[in-house]
């Protein structure tokens, strides 16, 4: 989802990472283009979008934080059943490792078989405080968004996904975010 990749890649801004995020694949910058970056220009994080068109002959994509946002029928024209084009989707897992983190819609988790690392997009919880994110295990779903711009529950749900990119990334690194 084009919003989510968009906002995985602001949030890394606004914590002014050393080298920002990058928005790539599907939206934003094509992927293959950053080979031709310096090493100096590569940001240090992709937020890469990807079809299951694309996933389907990716066999050395290693995403430390992977997600499938949705599962519709609109690519049925492709697929068979829905379940072929799970699996295509399911192509984002093939190099993950325990220490990689995966996050999808409940009803897909038991189909995965994906790392250890697994959370569903439904209970992904975070508080505010201070004007900042925060994860909490037992918090409700975010309640006061007044600087969050964007309309709608599903946008809802893009910023708690762009925020558990964000909370993985900080716990692959050993960043504390919140003693």
């Amino acid at each position: 989802k084009s919003t989510t990749t968009a906002l995985v890649s602001h949030l890394f801004a606004a914590c002014e990472t050393e080298n920002l995020a990058m928005p790539c694949g599907n939206f934003g910058t094509p992927l293959s283009s950053l080979v031709l970056l310096s090493e100096a220009k590569r940001p240090d994080v992709l937020a890469v979008e990807c079809s299951s068109f694309q996933l389907e002959p990716a066999y050395f994509m290693h995403a430390h934080c992977a997600m499938i946002l949705n599962l519709s029928q609109d690519h049925l024209d492709r697929y068979a059943a829905l379940s072929e084009y799970l699996l295509a989707k399911l192509n984002v897992l093939r190099n993950h490792t325990e220490e990689d983190s995966f996050l999808a819609p409940a009803a897909l988790l038991s189909e995965a078989n994906g790392p250890a690392r697994t959370k569903s997009i439904e209970n992904l919880d975070y508080v505010r405080e201070d004007g900042i994110f925060f994860p909490s295990t037992n918090a409700s779903r975010i309640s006061d968004l007044s600087a969050f711009r964007l309309p709608g529950l599903h946008n809802r749900a893009n910023l708690n996904c762009a925020l558990f990119a964000l909370d993985e990334y900080a716990r692959r690194k050993g960043i504390v975010v919140n003693p």
